[in-house]
């Protein structure tokens, strides 16, 4: 069977994505799967959930909830800063930001008061069966899935935004994150590490290697390993979804892993394990289009820039924007 044809009855109704941190506004990475998608985003903003309810959307269902969630229930201080999408139930540490470029985005502008609450206490997502969990909410992420084990346990995909170091206090870091979710069965799968920052001083655009402050990183569920261990249990509906995550996410030699694992557990026939062992069983749409081989023809080549000449390159396009087209000075002197 070729994934791409798979409807929304054959998955169960679909593939059950909770968003904390971003309010649904997924990566175009995601685009080829938007038509199975039932997102569940958060916003504490009642009035935005509203508003976002509201909009047309790309997914099979979307789902706004006006929660903030942290690893427990109570009260809890939000910090403002001066770029929102560094608000966080942390404090920014404003002594090691200091040192940075990118310092000034971390100031505190306010303080306020706000209502948390754990992800496994939200009804809307205690009804779902979770396939994909993405969490961006500086530096929680930890607290977050540690008390949300329901959800990780369901889950195929965990991707989560964490820091190397603690750009906020009592941040949990990349490597807790590491470990908490390799004893719950996940691997590592992908990393974005280009998040670097240069010291603020005069050597700030010429530095080779900026320190690398925070990533991304996406994490697989290791089904094998729970078959091995006696604990696996995976519907149908939730095979083919897996397979499709694999698919999406370009990880095919594993999709077909776990392709005769279920079909070894009767989940999968053998014909249509079969058909999996064609590549064109795997290609969704939007995967085969020139432009995006043409993105990742450009990404490939991008990755072989040195980041100085990178920078030095985005500063004189954006010196270029505030300039005005030597063209046009011509025809204003005629």
């Amino acid at each position: 069977m070729l994934l791409k044809s798979l409807g929304l009855s054959e998955l169960g109704g679909g593939i059950n994505l909770v968003d904390i941190g971003s309010s649904g506004s997924l990566d175009r990475y995601w685009a080829a799967l938007f038509p199975w998608l039932n997102v569940y985003a958060f916003d504490p903003n009642e009035a935005e959930c509203q508003r976002l309810a509201g909009l047309s959307h790309p997914f099979a269902s979307a789902t706004y909830l006006p929660y903030a969630i942290a690893g427990s229930t109570g009260t809890f201080l939000l910090y403002q800063t001066r770029d929102p999408f560094c608000w966080s139930l942390l404090e920014p540490d404003q002594a090691r930001w200091s040192r940075f470029g990118l310092g000034d985005r971390f100031q505190v502008d306010a303080i306020t008061q706000i209502q948390a609450m754990p992800l496994n206490a939200v009804p809307q997502i205690n009804a779902i069966d979770v396939d994909v969990v993405k969490s961006d909410t500086q530096g929680l992420e930890l607290p977050i899935l540690s008390n949300a084990l329901q959800q990780v346990n369901q889950a195929f995909v965990i991707e989560v935004e964490t820091g190397f170091t603690q750009n906020y206090k009592q941040e949990t870091t990349f490597w807790q994150i590491s470990q908490f979710l390799e004893e719950q069965g996940f691997r590592l799968f992908d990393i974005n590490p280009h998040h670097r920052v240069a010291r603020k001083n005069q050597f700030q655009q010429r530095t080779r290697y900026p320190e690398i402050l925070w990533c991304e990183s996406l994490w697989l569920k290791d089904y094998l390993l729970l078959a091995h261990q006696g604990s696996f249990n995976l519907s149908r509906e939730k095979a083919w979804k897996v397979l499709l995550l694999c698919a999406n996410h370009g990880c095919i030699d594993y999709g077909f892993e776990l392709a005769t694992l279920f079909a070894h557990h009767q989940l999968l026939s053998q014909g249509e394990l079969q058909q999996l062992e064609h590549p064109s069983a795997w290609r969704l749409p939007l995967q085969n289009g020139l432009g995006v081989r043409f993105k990742r023809f450009l990404q490939a080549g991008l990755n072989w820039v040195p980041n100085r000449y990178l920078r030095q390159t985005a500063q004189v396009l954006l010196e270029a924007t505030h300039t005005e087209h030597p063209l046009k000075q011509w025809f204003n002197r005629m």
